[in-house]
């Protein structure tokens, strides 16, 4: 009996010094690859075991880091190694350091990513992602960290690689950004940040204060409320030449006719700040159009989707200039010079 345990010991003993009992240790060198396949240089058999790659990161690796942290991994990492099974990768993928910090931990299972998933900053070897997968979907809550691990900036619950559940966002000092419900991928209420802007939801729709931003950018393009998804209240709009032009956020502003200005007349195109009124998703009641100096070039009012009442605007050749509308008409083709020395209303 003692022979027996002894034997067995002497197995597992063995065993802990290989990545599995009976699979072989093969350098990234060794490695060749074919028709999707991965195989030890020389044998036509699909390989199982572990790959060793030196100073260097799979394709494979490189790629889900990349997604993960937006940026690229350092190739003078010390070691990476990964698990494959009958060609394929299957099992656990590691990189680390020369000097023993994680990079990053991952799981296959049948070329899918299983399981839970780590991040770490190569160069302190502090968490700063969390993910966990099943089946190549993500499920369950991912954590996004900044680079020392200390803040926590977003966390996602997921389910079956759509957003399900709560989602919210912090900044780098921890303030509360944004505080989300979500269902099969869809907002369902509250405050959503995304890289173009913060804004609220309500049953699917955006419904109370918005701010666009440009892509990835602290800079306004938009900023108001919405309800049922309409545009209502004041808006300002911020653009180049914004002032005859659609609207941004994708919703159609207020059109200035080109043939409203005469020669000479090119106030519209200096229009980079523009204050409306909004009903229902259409302008409605004052508009206001400012220059890059915020200086106020043009004011006008607008019913039913159509100017009506004074329109007054300052021309570079005529000064301060009238117009009259009247449900979209101009009742005048003559414009009222008021002052012919003003540069702002």
């Amino acid at each position: 009996m003692r022979k027996t345990v002894t034997a067995f010991a002497s197995i597992a003993l063995a065993c802990a010094f290989l990545t599995a009992c009976g699979q072989e240790t093969l350098d990234s060198r060794q490695l060749d690859e074919n028709s999707g396949l991965a195989y030890k240089h020389g044998s036509t058999t699909p390989f199982t075991g572990t790959v060793e790659w030196a100073n260097q990161i799979p394709d494979a690796l490189q790629q889900y880091w990349t997604n993960a942290v937006g940026q690229t991994l350092s190739n003078n990492l010390a070691t990476c190694k990964t698990q494959y099974k009958n060609g394929v990768m299957d099992g656990l993928a590691t990189c680390s350091t020369s000097s023993g910090q994680k990079a990053f931990e991952l799981t296959y299972q049948h070329e899918a990513y299983e399981g839970d998933s780590k991040l770490y900053n190569p160069n302190s070897g502090v968490l700063i992602r969390e993910f966990h997968w099943s089946a190549g979907r993500l499920n369950g809550t991912a954590k996004i960290y900044t680079d020392d691990g200390k803040q926590l900036l977003q966390e996602v619950s997921w389910k079956d690689g759509a957003q399900n559940g709560r989602v919210r966002t912090w900044d780098v000092n921890g303030t509360p950004i944004s505080d989300s419900i979500w269902s099969n991928g869809k907002i369902v209420s509250g405050k959503y940040a995304q890289n173009t802007g913060v804004a609220e939801y309500k049953d699917g729709q955006l419904d109370g204060p918005a701010t666009w931003t440009l892509p990835n950018s602290q800079a306004m393009f938009a900023k108001g409320s919405y309800s049922a998804g309409q545009r209502v209240g004041t808006w300002d709009d911020w653009g180049q030449s914004i002032g005859n032009t659609v609207g941004p956020s994708g919703i159609a502003s207020l059109t200035f006719e080109p043939a409203l200005a005469g020669p000479g007349d090119e106030f519209l195109a200096k229009v980079s700040h523009l204050v409306s009124n909004w009903i229902n998703g259409r302008v409605d009641g004052a508009v206001r159009g400012y220059d890059g100096n915020d200086h106020l070039v043009f004011s006008c009012h607008v019913k039913n989707g159509l100017l009506d009442g004074p329109f007054e605007y300052i021309s570079p050749v005529y000064g301060k200039v009238l117009l009259t509308f009247q449900n979209g008409a101009q009742t005048s083709t003559v414009r009222t010079v008021l002052d012919p020395n003003a540069t702002s209303l």
